[in-house]
């Protein structure tokens, strides 16, 4: 399980803090000119907001899957094939499952 709270990228951009401290910094990397400067502050903006994707994927998953079902591999949501969402619901998923630190 990651750490409870709201993540932020501190003001050096080189560190993602919370309230019980450190979650990640790239100091080194950016200083020893690894990673430029603004793509590392790039990459800490999308782990700093991590937590609260990871909350919004399993509340969308939760949601279309309480309204929609699964039948003979074709997904329908409020009884109408929908199709359209069978890829985007096994990349969600993949995602979560990814950030739980599991395979599909």
């Amino acid at each position: 399980m990651h750490t409870k709270g709201k993540w932020k990228v501190d003001k050096s951009g080189l560190r993602i803090r919370c309230r019980a401290g450190l979650i990640a910094s790239c100091e080194s990397e950016v200083r020893q000119g690894i990673i430029p400067e603004d793509e590392h502050l790039a990459n800490a903006r999308l782990m700093a907001a991590a937590p609260e994707m990871l909350a919004a994927c399993e509340m969308i998953k939760k949601r279309l899957l309480t309204h929609g079902e699964w039948n003979e591999g074709c997904f329908y949501y409020a009884n109408r094939s929908a199709s359209e969402l069978e890829e985007p619901l096994e990349l969600l998923a993949a995602a979560i499952a990814k950030a739980k630190g599991g395979e599909l």
